[in-house]
């Protein structure tokens, strides 16, 4: 009696078989990485079959030549020869088992290799909320551009930043996070105090004694309230904490000389004379 030689070809080529009172089914196995389900093969109760791949049905030339017209299995042998066919044929089936997310983000990041100035901001902005959407909450690390721009939210209005992180439609850092960020970043209002006085103080030596009499100017800058991180620094605050809307700047000239030079900018919110006065 013959052998059959079924069972050794599932063995041989990790093919499931599974019985039920409508078909009778081979499942086509990928046992590396995660497993997986390449294609299958449907064997119905009136012998007719059917290949699929990610629920779509396969259309396989070879496999209509082994059959006889109408397309039905007749021999025990048409099986085997099927079973080979279907295990060969490449097409979309031989799928490396990358998760789906993982793909979205490889497709992304084509996409911005090729996208135009004027959409890579929010097609990066896009990119990082990928990633982010798939890490553990407490394992997340986020970009200084997500940073700055999560904390001028932050800043324009703590109730709304709350409701949009509550709600999850964008992923971004906690308020510890942001505080222990400006914790650790050293907030400077204005021009660098330190370096400033030594340029004041090495121009000072190059002046005669009457040029030394000068006159202390204020101007005022308009500008548009923003925060902005720069060489581990925060630029935009007053010195009260607030966002700038203005900078007062504070220029002397030298009365009997053309030695001009400024000061201060001093990034303020809402002065009165008060607060003038004590800059000044």
């Amino acid at each position: 009696m013959r052998e059959n030689p079924i069972p050794d070809f599932l063995s041989k080529n990790n093919v499931l078989k599974h019985d039920c009172e409508s078909c009778i089914t081979f499942l086509f196995m990928n046992c590396e990485n995660c497993p997986s389900i390449l294609k299958s093969l449907k064997i119905n109760t009136d012998l007719s079959i059917v290949i699929l791949n990610n629920n779509r049905e396969l259309n396989i030339p070879s496999v209509g030549k082994i059959l006889n017209n109408p397309p039905r299995l007749t021999y025990f042998s048409e099986l085997l020869n099927i079973l080979n066919t279907v295990n060969v044929f490449e097409e979309i089936c031989s799928i490396n088992c990358v998760p789906h997310h993982v793909m979205a983000i490889q497709s992304w990041e084509k996409y911005i290799e090729k996208c135009n100035a004027e959409n890579f901001q929010s097609a990066n902005f896009i990119l990082e909320q990928m990633k982010l959407l798939n890490l553990n909450k407490h394992g997340r690390k986020y970009s200084s551009n997500l940073m700055v721009f999560s904390f001028c939210m932050y800043i324009k209005s703590t109730t709304c930043y709350s409701y949009v992180r509550d709600k999850g439609n964008i992923i971004l850092p906690s308020v510890r996070q942001l505080q222990s960020c400006v914790w650790i970043i050293n907030v400077t209002p204005g021009l660098s105090t330190l370096a400033n006085e030594n340029y004041l103080r090495g121009r000072c030596k190059e002046l005669k004694d009457h040029e030394k009499q000068v006159i202390l100017q204020i101007d005022e800058i308009f500008i548009k309230s923003a925060i902005t991180y720069k060489c581990t620094k925060i630029i935009g605050f007053t010195e009260k904490g607030e966002a700038a809307t203005t900078i007062k700047c504070f220029p002397y000239s030298s009365s009997l000389s053309k030695n001009k030079e400024i000061v201060s900018l001093k990034p303020v919110k809402n002065m009165n004379a008060e607060h003038l006065y004590s800059m000044t």
